[in-house]
């Protein structure tokens, strides 16, 4: 799975329009300059949660070799990775950003639903990484399991949005094996259906953004990772709506 230099431009051009609009300037320092502007920094941590790239490591080495032309100031692999990590907050609200451009807002339901997300082996001893929010846990997807659960809302078209309780919401959702309430078959099927769309982001975010398979050391850097998942699939789901492809449809974007 690569990335076409065209996806690269347009999701720098739609971060840059973003950070120009809803993000404070950026405050001059003395001393030696960044390397990377704030859009080339979230650009970069968007697309480096691609699972073409299994880590860090290799997406830094793609980019040095492939888009040296397009980012000529691309700093080390660390120094780059302490940037992405430092535009967490920024990430998260670019997702939203790119959430309201879809009109999530407008939404006639949402689908919550949470996912196992591992950070480490559960077969491990000691303490390990983020004791202060890691646990073991089981999962019909991955058995058992160390570390935390993601609690997301997807809309119908698969967008990912914030905030869903505050706004005020009324949950539905069907009785317990052991409860007396019983819902007849149409409505249990009514809402089979309609959380087909949080496994498919689901699938997504585990096959074609590896949220199975970092594992993040701190919990700065797993709310990093996880705010650029969330803001890359909404980014390419506006990208397909503009294009007038299906929302979800990663073929064209990512090969």
């Amino acid at each position: 799975m690569l990335v076409p230099e065209t996806v690269v431009i347009a999701v720098y051009v739609m971060v840059d329009d973003f950070q120009r609009a809803e993000l404070p300037p950026v405050a001059r320092r003395g001393g030696q300059q960044p390397a990377l502007s704030r859009s080339e920094v979230l650009t970069l941590g968007l697309l480096s949660q691609l699972a073409c790239f299994p880590s860090e490591r290799a997406f830094h080495r793609f980019a040095v070799a492939q888009w040296r032309h397009l980012f000529p100031r691309l700093p080390h692999r660390s120094q780059l990775n302490r940037a992405i990590r430092a535009q967490a907050t920024a990430l998260a609200a670019f997702g939203r950003c790119c959430a309201r451009h879809l009109d999530a807002l407008t939404a006639e339901y949402e689908v919550l639903d949470c996912t196992a997300v591992p950070l480490r082996a559960s077969t491990r001893r000691g303490v390990g990484a983020m004791p202060e929010v890691a646990a073991r846990g089981k999962s019909l997807r991955l058995g058992w399991f160390v570390g935390v659960r993601l609690l997301i809302a997807v809309t119908p078209s698969g967008v990912v949005r914030a905030r869903w309780l505050a706004l005020g919401a009324d949950v539905l959702a069907p009785p317990q094996e052991e409860s007396r309430e019983r819902w007849p078959p149409a409505a249990r099927a009514q809402h089979r259906r309609k959380r087909q769309i949080v496994e498919t982001v689901f699938a997504r975010l585990h096959g074609a953004f590896r949220l199975d398979r970092d594992r993040p050391r701190s919990l700065g850097g797993l709310w990093a990772r996880l705010a650029a998942k969330i803001a890359l699939s909404n980014a390419l789901i506006r990208l397909n709506a503009e294009a007038g492809r299906p929302g979800l449809r990663l073929t064209g974007l990512v090969m």
